[in-house]
Parts: C-alpha cells; sequence; structure tokens
C-alpha cells in the first residue's frame, strides 16, 4: 500500500510540472513580425501570437498586455489587449 501511494504522489507531481501556467506581461512592441506573428516587446523577450490572432492594430511603440504560456520553445500568446 505505502508503494502506491508514493506512486500515485510522483504521479501527481509530474502532471503538476507538465500543466502549462498562463502568465501575464505588459509592455511596449519593439518589433512585429506579422509573417511569423511575432512579437517581441521592450523587455527583449519575444511572443509568438496565433495564425488567427489579427495583428494589424499593432504597430512598433504600441503598449500592450500579453496572457501568454511558455510551451517549453516559445512564449504563446493566448490573448494581448492594446492599452489605451
Amino acid at each position: 500500500m505505502h508503494k502506491f501511494i508514493v506512486s500515485l504522489a510522483a504521479a501527481g507531481t509530474l502532471l503538476a510540472a507538465t500543466i502549462a501556467h498562463a502568465e501575464m506581461v505588459s509592455g511596449t512592441i519593439e518589433s512585429l513580425d506579422t509573417e511569423t506573428n511575432v512579437i517581441v516587446l521592450d523587455n527583449g523577450e519575444s511572443y509568438k501570437a496565433p495564425e488567427d490572432m489579427d495583428l494589424t492594430a499593432l504597430e512598433v511603440g504600441t503598449q500592450v498586455e500579453i496572457d501568454y504560456e511558455n510551451d517549453g520553445t516559445d512564449n504563446v500568446v493566448n490573448e494581448m489587449a492594446i492599452v489605451e
């Protein structure tokens, strides 16, 4: 019985480690590549927007708030809003 509880606890820890954790960042766009949907903010970090996200209202200098998750390779945008 003890081995089962330890194994179950280990499985729970592994599952928790694989669940993505959303984060929020605010900043000013320093560069924007609409072909690759990559946005670079003034914090130096890049964020990849989904292909179906409309980026036409964005330009260098726009202040934004981005809700994102890191997928292990990229900071992937979930939601984004222009800060006015």
